[in-house]
């Protein structure tokens, strides 16, 4: 099971670097599915005060959804119970 797993994860990994180095070839993922859903993403707070570049430049290329992804929890908008 654990061979299986890592095995799936290699791929996964091998998969996603090929198409972040041939993101200009790829079509976008909101191209993808215009019309039919919004192609959305969750960013960290990295990325949202745009230090991480290229995951930004990724984000900016393939979706036109974005959330929030740990930045807005209830813990770090209200850490204290009160006013």
């Amino acid at each position: 099971m654990q061979f299986r797993f890592k095995a799936f994860a290699r791929a996964s990994l091998f998969r996603s670097l090929a198409l972040l180095t041939n993101a200009q070839e790829q079509p976008a993922l909101e191209d993808a599915f215009k019309g039919i859903l919004l192609m959305g993403t969750a960013l960290n707070r990295a990325q949202i005060y745009e230090e991480d570049t290229r995951g930004m430049a990724l984000v900016k290329a393939q979706f036109n959804a974005i959330t929030p992804e740990n930045i807005l929890k209830g813990g770090s908008v209200h850490p204290s119970l009160g006013i």
